[in-house]
């Protein structure tokens, strides 16, 4: 829909939910399914554009976020939608006064959870090879970010449990199955 005036665009991006994990743009009043969303949108956010920022409060009905440097003006303040689970950025001050030393530095925001969200697809299929070396190279090459073997390794076995699901439970199902299995 076109929007005629600052109104309508605001109504607009209220009623918009973002689900998408790896969503690229930050606005204000841009409403997230829920707080895990927000987080996994921030950190690629700060990925993306070279930046790092810190938790200064998070709990069940708000998330508040500076940057790294404390002489630095960004901000990021969203809370809760009401009873629901979206939470509305409600605060956004998106210029960067910090020194490209900080902004360059290793970037805290690439935790083992993004990184596992960013190569999930690659563990679709069960016969892809796709080692720690891969991931290293990947995530320089693509995204600007220089990981350790440790975090890539990590990173892996996440990202495998995520599409291929727990070795463990799976174990675990087999007694089920065979039992259903002997029945019929």
């Amino acid at each position: 829909p076109i929007a005629s005036s600052q109104e309508e665009i605001i109504k607009i991006s209220k009623e918009a939910v973002i689900s998408n994990k790896q969503h690229k743009d930050l606005a204000l009043f841009q409403k997230y399914k829920d707080k895990e969303t927000l987080q996994m949108v921030l950190s690629f956010y700060a990925i993306n554009n070279n930046f790092q920022y810190k938790v200064k409060k998070s709990c069940k009905n708000e998330y508040y976020l500076v940057c790294v440097d404390k002489n630095c003006e960004w901000k990021l303040r969203a809370s809760r939608s009401g009873n629901t689970n979206h939470f509305i950025i409600r605060t956004f001050v998106n210029s960067h006064t910090c020194s490209l030393e900080i902004r360059f530095k290793n970037q805290r925001q690439a935790t083992t959870s993004v990184i596992a969200d960013v190569i999930k697809h690659k563990f679709a299929n069960i016969k892809t090879k796709y080692n720690v070396a891969d991931i290293i190279r990947d995530m320089k090459h693509d995204h600007n970010v220089q990981i350790k073997y440790n975090k890539a390794w990590r990173s892996k076995e996440k990202a495998k449990e995520i599409m291929q699901g727990s070795a463990t439970q799976s174990f675990a199902d087999l007694y089920s199955y065979l039992y259903m299995l002997y029945t019929t």
